[in-house]
């Protein structure tokens, strides 16, 4: 933390606390073996509590979880064209990072979801009911770090001074919550959290390091011509949600669907003037 944090005094990206937490994350993935079996037996008891104690409000945690969904979150934070393109630009420059991340330890580790070992009796589940050998890790969580890691840290090159901190915090608390709603759902284990969390992060270093260090692939956003390319891009996180058949009933969806449609429409408008 204290050599991440003195980069950002310094606003400079922290490129090699990225390199060396990648290089880290591969190595330890390439020489780990999870026996599945002792995995899920071992957190059975937790997920169970933590499913038990909060399975009395499904709604609200099936609302939290859309977080994770990149088509929710990216439409939620639109707003960042106006505010900071750079940070923007380093969400993008997250999503193939935490894909890959996640693509490459879900087939690794290949650990059951907790609905294909528990009977329907011990398991509250809100939502989609997910069976495959691709629980760890958890996805949602991975990428509700990444685009929240992303965009704190480029905010704090950009100078909130004191702010830094507190910026951190909430990203971590919102993560956390995020992450939490997974168990909630029914959808992960515990560990899968956790290491989705880890992960998350050091993409979010990734991004924000492509947005910082190297502004040319993304200097074009800032373009008044290149307002028509966002609000297309807003468009389709749109339709995707629309398309893919996501929960219309849920107010995080509808939110996201509108912060979308607001934001194509304000920044051609803007541009425009």
């Amino acid at each position: 933390m204290r050599f991440l944090l003195a980069h950002i005094r310094q606003r400079t990206a922290p490129t090699p606390l990225f390199l060396l937490l990648s290089a880290a994350a591969l190595i330890a993935l390439d020489i780990t073996q999870v026996d599945a079996r002792h995995y899920v037996e071992s957190q059975r008891d937790l997920f169970l509590a933590i499913n038990g104690a909060l399975a009395a409000h499904p709604f609200f945690w099936l609302n939290v979880t859309q977080l994770g969904d990149a088509l929710v979150l990216f439409p939620l934070l639109s707003f960042l064209l106006f505010k900071s393109p750079r940070a923007w630009a380093a969400l993008f420059a997250t999503a193939p990072i935490a894909g890959i991340f996640s693509s490459l330890a879900k087939s690794h580790f290949a650990v059951p979801r907790p609905a294909a070992v528990l009977t329907p009796d011990q398991i509250a589940i809100a939502g989609p009911v997910l069976t495959a050998h691709n629980s760890l890790p958890s996805g949602h969580t991975i990428t509700i770090f990444a685009g929240l890691s992303a965009v704190s840290c480029v905010m704090a090159f950009g100078g909130w001074g004191r702010r830094i901190r507190n910026c951190i915090l909430f990203m971590a608390a919102l993560g956390f919550v995020v992450g939490l709603s997974r168990v909630a759902v029914g959808a992960h284990w515990p560990g899968d959290v956790l290491l989705g969390a880890a992960l998350g992060i050091i993409a979010g270093l990734g991004g924000a390091t492509l947005a910082c260090r190297y502004t040319r692939w993304w200097a074009w956003m800032t373009s008044p011509k290149s307002c028509h390319i966002h609000a297309t891009v807003l468009a389709i996180f749109c339709g995707a949600l629309l398309i893919e058949g996501k929960r219309l009933d849920l107010p995080m969806v509808q939110l996201a669907i509108a912060a979308g449609i607001i934001s194509a429409i304000s920044i051609i408008a803007v541009r425009r003037t």
